[in-house]
């Protein structure tokens, strides 16, 4: 059995961690498939060290009851909202994958399966020789990708599983599908028709459009989240 789903977005500020945070939730109180369920953000930019409850780290450490510290549920975060690479240098340290594993696999002797939600797109660089695609091939996990359901977001999502169909041999049995999340409440044409088209140009499921929450405890996410992404979820960590 696989002892985790990564979630990887199509960039930043795609809605990753409203998504993590959801699945975590729902899973512990659905006791999904009699399992426990814990959380991961392994990097994080962007965040003051006086003000660490603003950080995507603490929203997933509630959302599953973790009782382990931060730092090990985000073993790299840094105040300048750059490039992890970047971000990191500024404050004199490197990010190392080996670290991030070792890390994962000490978590997994207490949980069933952990989400480990990555920082940035697919492509973003963690090092000068490594990106997200490095990690997440290390990790070796199942993974969801999380997408804005915008105007744009077709090319955005089609590059990125281009990219690592190109890179995963075993890619069909690892991806889980797409979320096309929609950040707004705003309807469009847009919105309708995304999901379409991208079925039209990859055989990869696209697990239906999430809903526009702007609710305290993301009811209107959990339902969605329920309804399509559960099913696809439960093959996956059954294998």
């Amino acid at each position: 059995m696989k002892k985790g789903i990564i979630i990887i977005g199509t960039d930043t500020g795609v809605g990753k961690t409203k998504i993590t945070t959801a699945l975590l939730e729902l899973c512990n109180q659905k006791n999904f498939l009699s399992k426990r369920y814990g959380g991961m953000k392994p990097i994080e930019t962007g965040i003051m060290p006086t003000e660490p409850e603003e950080s995507d780290a603490i929203l997933i450490k509630k959302a599953a009851k973790m009782d382990e510290s931060l730092d090990m549920i985000c073993l790299y975060s840094f105040r300048y909202p750059l490039a992890p690479v970047l971000a990191a240098e500024k404050e004199n340290n490197l990010i190392q994958i080996d670290t991030i594993k070792k890390a994962f696999n000490t978590l997994s002797q207490k949980y069933d399966v952990l989400f480990v939600e990555l920082a940035g797109g697919l492509l973003v660089p963690l090092n000068h020789t490594q990106t997200n695609l490095d990690l997440l091939k290390t990790l070796d996990l199942p993974f969801l990708l999380v997408s804005k359901n915008v105007l744009g977001g077709i090319n955005h999502i089609l590059l990125t599983l281009s990219v690592l169909k190109n890179e995963l041999i075993d890619f069909h049995q690892r991806c889980i599908g797409v979320i096309l999340n929609n950040i707004t409440a705003v309807d469009s044409i847009v919105k309708k028709t995304n999901g379409e088209l991208i079925r039209k140009f990859t055989s990869v499921p696209v697990l239906s459009s999430a809903p526009y929450d702007n609710t305290f405890d993301n009811r209107y996410i959990k339902t969605f989240l329920k309804t399509f992404v559960l099913p696809e979820l439960s093959k996956k960590l059954s294998l």
